[in-house]
């Protein structure tokens, strides 16, 4: 199973939960057990209750323009290769 995987059987936005590992790295090292698809939206909610100067994160379910755009040439480069 790969990660992007479990993040679409988790109902994570696969785009937007990379990049949050990637901004909160040092975290992501100390306690990976909490950085999990399934867990992550809770870690950044509760540090988010614990620190004022916390990122937001959108929710799962709201994509970007740019990840909407990269999946429609997803989807186009898919057709052309089955013609």
């Amino acid at each position: 199973m790969t990660l992007t995987h479990s993040c679409q059987l988790n109902g994570v936005n696969a785009f937007d939960y990379l990049n949050t590992l990637q901004r909160e790295s040092v975290a992501v090292a100390n306690f990976p057990e909490q950085w999990m698809p399934w867990n992550y939206a809770d870690t950044l909610r509760n540090r988010g209750e614990n620190s004022a100067t916390s990122t937001s994160v959108l929710p799962a379910t709201v994509e970007t323009n740019r990840c909407k755009r990269e999946r429609r040439l997803g989807q186009r480069m898919l057709r052309q290769r089955a013609h």
